[in-house]
């Protein structure tokens, strides 16, 4: 465990840049996104002043930050419903995956993040049910009382108009 501010600093500033790219692929403001990675470092610091023991500094991290960035949208009176915290969720499971492999969410997160932030309330909603939540198609159409075969095609049109959406930002990028 660790338990140094000198240790969680050389943590905290190996991940910087994932950390980074997760609150600025959210807040879409360099400034305030720099803003909150440097509270997130201060409540670290203070968290480590005051003894509490943190056991994955990047996990500590990354959640705080998560806190930060519900707060900021509220402020900025963003936060429409808990349909955004739930797409906060879900985009915090994408960059959590980039980090567990080498998978290609890594180039593909924060163009992820603003393609599922575009889609409608209940497009995320589905993409929650299926993709956070795990249930299959028939669980989904039970829950929100619409046909499987509806519900099916659904999630597939979501999901392809992500994928073309996040192929074309990063094309855009490139």
């Amino acid at each position: 465990m660790i338990s140094t501010l000198k240790d969680h600093t050389t943590v905290f500033m190996a991940n910087r840049d994932g950390l980074l790219a997760y609150i600025g692929a959210l807040v879409h403001q360099p400034e305030a996104a720099e803003d909150i990675f440097q509270d997130v470092w201060i409540s670290l610091a203070d968290a480590c002043e005051k003894g509490i023991a943190i056991h994955d500094t990047k996990s500590w991290c990354r959640g705080t930050a998560r806190n930060m960035i519900l707060k900021h949208w509220r402020a900025q009176r963003m936060a429409k419903s808990v349909a955004d915290e739930r797409m906060l969720d879900l985009a915090s499971s994408a960059f959590e995956e980039d980090e567990r492999s080498d998978s290609p969410w890594t180039l593909n997160g924060p163009a992820l993040i603003a393609c599922v932030q575009q889609l409608s309330d209940t497009s995320r909603n589905l993409l929650r049910l299926r993709f956070c939540e795990g249930l299959s198609a028939v669980r989904i159409s039970a829950q929100i009382g619409q046909p499987y075969e509806a519900v099916r095609k659904a999630i597939f049109r979501v999901k392809k108009s992500v994928e073309e959406c996040v192929q074309l930002k990063n094309r855009s990028r490139a």
